[in-house]
């Protein structure tokens, strides 16, 4: 009789430990994928983030460089105007507010460029750069319609591929298809 208890208590003992032992492996493993779990929110939480700033900072940026392309658009149009002699339009007040308005843009441009310099991709931010050394081609010895017609060019040239990179950036890709 002693032998069937002692069986019994063994047998018992075994079960409890045995109740006891995959308690305690299943609350560390609810414990480690809970913190895995945490991890992954935080990373995606940081990535929404950067997400918007970067939206944010594309859309703000771009805006700027439309406002300057769209002046300069105005500036050169004045001079090919066939209303107005040039020298007329270069003298006007409409020129002289044109063409502060667009280098009043491209500054706020470059201001907020710089401000968001943490966020924007590399493909923009290098884009962006080629963009300011475009500049370098404008020239004090050139007739101002001449100097007019290369910064339309520059802006025009350069507002539809940073706003390409932006778009492919920010804008949600479709998972693959499977087939």
């Amino acid at each position: 009789m002693s032998i069937g208890i002692v069986e019994v208590l063994i047998g018992g003992g075994f079960a409890l430990l045995g109740t006891f032992l995959g308690a305690y492996l299943n609350k560390r493993a609810t414990l480690s994928t809970a913190r895995e779990l945490a991890e992954i929110e935080r990373f995606k939480y940081t990535q929404d983030r950067i997400w918007d700033f970067r939206k944010e900072s594309y859309t703000v940026i771009l805006a700027h460089l439309r406002r300057a392309t769209d002046h300069a658009d105005k500036v050169f149009a004045g001079y090919c105007d066939e209303q107005q002699h040039p020298e007329a339009y270069f003298a006007s007040e409409e020129r002289r507010r044109d063409e502060d308005e667009t280098w009043a843009a491209w500054a706020d441009c470059e201001k907020e460029f710089e401000d968001s310099r943490l966020t924007v991709s590399d493909d923009f931010a290098k884009q962006f750069q080629l963009l300011r050394h475009s500049f370098r081609e404008l020239s004090e010895h050139d007739l101002p319609p001449e100097t007019a017609h290369k910064a339309q060019e520059i802006f025009n040239s350069f507002y539809p591929k940073l706003l390409q990179i932006a778009q492919d950036e920010i804008a949600p890709t479709a998972p693959p298809s499977k087939k």
